[in-house]
C-alpha cells in the first residue's frame, strides 16, 4: 500500500506566511497525537530504554563522591549527559515528523556515546577532551576498536557504521529526497525546488522504522553506560535484555523476509 501522508501543510504560496507557520505548527501537533496513538508500543519501548539509560546516570550521579576526582569518568558522563538530551530530542523529532532531521541527532548520539566509553577507558583522550582540544571520529572508533582488541573487519563495521549515518545526513542532493514531493519520474535535481515538504511529516511505514533507529541508539548508549556505571543486583542487566529482546521482535514482525531467511 502506498504511504499516505498524515498531515503535511501544502498550500504555500496562497498562505500567509503567519498563517502558514501556524498550520505547520498546528500540524505538527497532529502528527505527534497520531503517533502517540498508532506507535504506542514503539514509543513505549522507547521510553523504557531512555529509562534504564537515566536510571544508569542517576546511579552514577549518587556516587559521584567516588569519582568526582577521576578525569575519566567526569569526561566520559559528560558525553552521557549530552547524549541523554540528543536522544530525548530524537524522540520528539520523529513523533513530530522530523524523522528526516533526526538522522542527525542519531549521527550526533554515536559521536558522543563513543567518546564517553573512549574516555572512560583513556585517561590521556579524557585529558584532551577536558584541555579543549578535538578528537576526529576515525581516530575514536579506531582507538576504541583497538581497545575492544577487535579484528579488523569488525573495525571497519564500526567506521561504516558511522559513515553510513554521515552519508544520510550529509547535505547532498540525496539527502534531500526525503523532503521532496513530485512524481518520481522527474528527476530529483529537478524536483528538489519545485517541491519542497516543510514542517513534519509521517507517512505510514515510515514512523515504526524511524522510531526503531531510535531505539537502537539508546540501547547502544544504554550499554555503554551501563559499563560505566555498573548496577550489580541484575536488575539493570534483565531490564536492559527484556528491552532488547522486544525490539528485536519488533524488527523480525517489520521485516517477515528476513526472519524466514
Amino acid at each position: 500500500m502506498k504511504d499516505e501522508f498524515w498531515h503535511v501543510h501544502s498550500n504555500f504560496l496562497t498562505s500567509d506566511p503567519r498563517q502558514l507557520v501556524g498550520g505547520i505548527f498546528d500540524d505538527d501537533k497532529k502528527n505527534y497525537e497520531r503517533a502517540k496513538t498508532e506507535l504506542s508500543n514503539e514509543v513505549i519501548l522507547l521510553d523504557d530504554a531512555l529509562i534504564l539509560f537515566v536510571t544508569s546516570l542517576q546511579g552514577g550521579y549518587r556516587n559521584a563522591q567516588q569519582w568526582e576526582d577521576n578525569i575519566s569518568v567526569k569526561a566520559a558522563t559528560a558525553m552521557a549527559n549530552s547524549t541523554l538530551n540528543y536522544l530525548l530530542l530524537a524522540r520528539y523529532a520523529v513523533l513530530l515528523g522530523y524523522f528526516p532531521e533526526a538522522r542527525d541527532l542519531l549521527r550526533s548520539c554515536h559521536e558522543r556515546i563513543t567518546r564517553g566509553y573512549l574516555f572512560f577507558v583513556d585517561k590521556d583522550k579524557a585529558q584532551k577532551f577536558l584541555s579543549g582540544k578535538e578528537i576526529p571520529q576515525r581516530d575514536v572508533d579506531n582507538r576504541i576498536a583497538t581497545l575492544l582488541k577487535v579484528d579488523e573487519d569488525l573495525r571497519k563495521m564500526i567506521r561504516y557504521s558511522y559513515t553510513y549515518q554521515s552519508s544520510l545526513v550529509h547535505p547532498n542532493l540525496e539527502s534531500l529526497s526525503v523532503r521532496t514531493a513530485g512524481s518520481s519520474s522527474e528527476e530529483l535535481k529537478e524536483r528538489i525546488v519545485k517541491y519542497p515538504i516543510f514542517g513534519g511529516l509521517l507517512p505510514t511505514g515510515i514512523g515504526k522504522p524511524s522510531l526503531y533507529a531510535v531505539i537502537q541508539m539508546a540501547l547502544f548508549a544504554s550499554k555503554v553506560i551501563g559499563i560505566m556505571f555498573e548496577e550489580t543486583s541484575g536488575t539493570w542487566k534483565k531490564e536492559y535484555n527484556r528491552i532488547l529482546k522486544r525490539y528485536e521482535t519488533f524488527l523480525e514482525l517489520a521485516n517477515p523476509i528476513a526472519k524466514a531467511t
